[in-house]
């Protein structure tokens, strides 16, 4: 009895799947479609196709399915990604060009700064802005902490002090103060009463219609806005 209920599990396993890859080769734009957009795009990109963002994956699907197949029965040593790859920096750059980036995602594949990497991939464009979540910045606004818990400055001008705003583990004011990548014409107020308020640096992280908190922008060859 147990023998044939195994039998019978692995008779609809693989009749699953065999009717998967039917359906992935025949109706490969409404797979796309369904297996892509899981979720709602990021502020500026709600115009933008799959391929826009991801680049096709090597070889046809029956190789990719195939490949699959063959790295969950031992044959492969990785499974190949069907469809469409993950998004590169790269990627990212061609349409969002830094030219004056004070945290380049490629600062943080140094060492010390492995205990970001850890925690929310920093190295990676979207380890802060995480495609199909609906927002801007998917890290919450406080993720200064990872690098600069141990940050001290001579003749510190600002009120109160960072170091005071340290102690007091005030990272959610960073960036009531500080434009992240720097793109932006802004400078820093020396004193936080009159930097930006915690609401609209909050809404701008999120997908509020916030514009640009910091300024306009210092390059202007960038096609798309979503910081």
């Amino acid at each position: 009895m147990i023998g044939r209920f195994r039998f019978l599990a692995y008779a609809l396993g693989v009749s699953g799947f065999c009717l998967f890859g039917v359906v992935v080769v025949l109706l490969p734009d409404v797979m796309e479609e369904r297996l892509s957009a899981s979720g709602p795009s990021t502020p500026g990109h709600e115009e933008l196709s799959c391929v826009d963002c991801h680049a096709e994956g090597p070889g046809t699907t029956r190789q990719q399915l195939q490949g699959i197949v063959s790295y969950y029965t031992g044959f492969r040593d990785s499974a190949p990604f069907l469809g469409h790859l993950p998004v590169s920096n790269a990627r990212c750059i061609d349409c969002h060009p830094q030219l004056r980036d004070l945290h380049p995602v490629y600062r943080f594949e140094e060492v010390r700064f492995a205990e970001a990497r850890q925690e929310f991939s920093a190295h990676q464009c979207g380890g802060c802005h995480a495609e199909h979540e609906g927002v801007r910045v998917s890290q919450p606004g406080d993720f200064c902490e990872s690098c600069h818990s141990e940050t001290t400055l001579k003749n510190d001008p600002a009120t109160p002090s960072h170091a005071v705003l340290i102690e007091e583990a005030s990272w959610s004011s960073c960036l009531r103060c500080h434009d992240f990548h720097g793109n932006h014409d802004h400078t820093p107020p020396e004193n936080l009463q009159e930097a930006l308020p915690l609401p609209l640096v909050q809404q701008h992280l999120k997908a509020a219609p916030a514009g640009l908190i910091y300024g306009d922008r210092v390059e202007t060859t960038a096609t798309l806005e979503t910081r």
